[in-house]
């Protein structure tokens, strides 16, 4: 699973690791610079399958492999990745971003997030900055049960 020579992990896992393990594992390892960019790719392949409005596997396997990848990112990484969107998303894209977080850790045994205390607190403060934008934006259910 090693990058070739002069590859980096980051260029490694955004220019397609050779298999989904090898991914997981890149993941697994990526700064919070690979994370913020797998998010925003992950966020335009949700749009794309919700503008296009073809719901196959197929149409969702693009947004599916992201949430995989992302899924395998450390917690702390992820979170410090996610202070991109603390102001100014959009319900779905608030909606996208905790799908990814319920599904944080899949393949690492659902334990709670293996986050500092600091951490913790920053987290909190995200998701009630998340929950008193979808309520002021007037977001629908689905949105809010994100």
């Amino acid at each position: 699973m090693t990058p070739d020579e002069g590859e980096s992990i980051s260029s490694m896992l955004l220019n397609g690791a050779r298999t989904k393990e090898q991914a997981r594992c890149t993941a697994y390892l990526s700064g919070t610079g690979t994370v913020e960019q797998l998010l925003k790719r992950f966020l335009q392949a949700r749009w794309k399958f919700r503008a296009e409005g073809v719901r196959t596997e197929a149409a969702f396997a693009p947004a599916r492999a992201l949430e995989d990848i992302l899924e395998s990112t450390r917690a702390s990484v992820l979170f410090d990745a996610l202070q991109d969107y603390a102001d100014g998303a959009a319900p779905d894209e608030i909606h996208d971003l905790c799908d990814v977080i319920s599904g944080h850790g899949r393949f690492h045994d659902r334990e709670t997030l293996p986050l500092l205390p600091e951490q913790r607190a920053s987290a909190v403060s995200l998701m009630n900055g998340w929950a008193r934008q979808l309520l002021d934006q007037g977001a629908s259910r689905n949105s809010l049960g994100g």
